[in-house]
C-alpha cells in the first residue's frame, strides 16, 4: 500500500485526521452506507468492459469499494483516500474478495495518479472538497474515452433543519456550503455530458446533541473553514430548542448524485 503524506498542513488533511481517528465508523456510518449502496445501484447498467481499470476516491472503509469488486470482478482497481487508517481499515474489509486491487493515500482534490480509468467513482467524499469545479475538471481528465466519472456529495438542503436553529438564535450555520441540482448542472467540464439525480434522506436523532454527536462519530463534524465557534452558552440554547419533540430531532441529508460521461478526449497529444 503506497502512504505518501499529503495534504497535512491544510483543512483537507484536518478532515483526514478526523475520519482516521473515528474508530467505529464502518459500524456507525449508516447513511454513508446507505449512499454507497444507492450509487453502486445506479451504476448496474453501465456499460464497463470485461476488465475495467477503476479509480475510486474517498474509499473510506469499503462501502462502494466492495460494490465496484463484486459488479466488475475482473477489474483493476485503485482504492485512494486522504486518511492512511480508513485505507488500512478498507483493505482488510475487501480481504476476502479475489481481484486486482491497489491503495493509496490521497487528497482526492489533488489527485497525483495517472489515465485513463473506465471508471472513476466517489461516494460521499467531495462534499470536502474547496474547488468542486476544478476538482471535476481534474477527475474528468482522467477518464477514456466513453468512461464515465460517478459520485454522490452533499446539496444544498444538507441538515436543513439544524441550519434553522441556527437562524433562530443568530448563529453561523458553520458548514461549508454546498451545491445545489442546478449549480452542479453548471459545474460539467468541456468534452463530455453529465447528469444530476438527487434524493433526501432524514436521519432521526433523540435531540440536536444526538445529532452533532453522531457527526464527531464518523469524523465528520470538521466547520466550514470561517467558521467561529460559538458561546458554550448559546450553543446550550440552541441544543435545548432540539429537545423535546415527539420525534426527537430530525435531519435532513440531500445527496446529489451525478454522472459524467466523457465523449471524446481532448487532452493535448505529447
Amino acid at each position: 500500500m503506497n502512504l505518501p503524506n499529503r495534504g497535512e498542513g491544510n483543512r483537507n488533511g484536518r478532515v483526514g485526521k478526523n475520519f482516521g481517528r473515528a474508530l467505529n465508523y464502518h459500524r456507525k456510518a449508516l447513511v454513508q452506507q446507505h449512499v454507497a449502496d444507492e450509487l453502486a445501484e445506479r451504476l448496474v447498467d453501465f456499460p464497463l468492459p470485461e476488465r475495467p481499470r477503476v479509480l475510486e476516491i474517498g474509499c473510506g472503509t469499503g462501502f462502494l469499494s466492495r460494490h465496484l469488486m463484486r459488479q466488475w470482478p475482473g477489474g483493476s482497481f485503485l482504492f485512494t483516500d486522504i486518511s492512511a487508517p480508513m485505507l488500512v481499515r478498507c483493505q482488510s474489509h475487501l480481504s476476502d474478495l479475489p481481484g486486482q486491487r491497489q491503495f493509496m493515500v490521497m487528497d482526492g482534490e489533488h489527485c497525483a495518479v495517472r489515465g485513463p480509468f473506465d471508471l472513476v467513482v466517489s461516494s460521499m467524499a467531495m462534499q470536502w472538497f474547496g474547488d468542486l469545479p476544478g476538482a471535476l475538471q481534474g477527475l474528468s481528465s482522467l477518464l477514456k474515452t466513453n468512461g464515465m466519472l460517478a459520485f454522490a456529495t452533499l446539496g444544498d438542503e444538507t441538515f436543513r433543519e439544524w441550519r434553522g436553529v441556527c437562524a433562530q438564535y443568530g448563529s453561523p450555520f458553520g458548514r461549508p456550503d454546498y451545491p445545489d441540482v442546478a449549480q452542479l448542472q453548471e459545474m460539467w467540464p468541456s468534452g463530455g455530458e453529465g447528469d444530476v439525480e438527487e434524493d433526501h434522506i432524514p436521519v432521526a436523532h433523540s435531540s440536536g446533541h444526538g445529532f452533532l454527536r453522531a457527526l464527531r462519530e464518523v469524523g465528520a463534524h470538521q466547520p466550514s473553514g470561517q467558521h467561529r465557534p460559538v458561546s458554550a452558552a448559546l450553543m446550550r440554547r440552541m441544543l435545548q430548542a432540539t429537545r423535546g419533540g415527539q420525534h426527537g430531532f430530525t435531519v435532513t441529508y440531500h445527496v446529489l448524485y451525478g454522472f459524467y460521461t466523457r465523449s471524446f478526449d481532448d487532452r493535448p497529444i505529447h
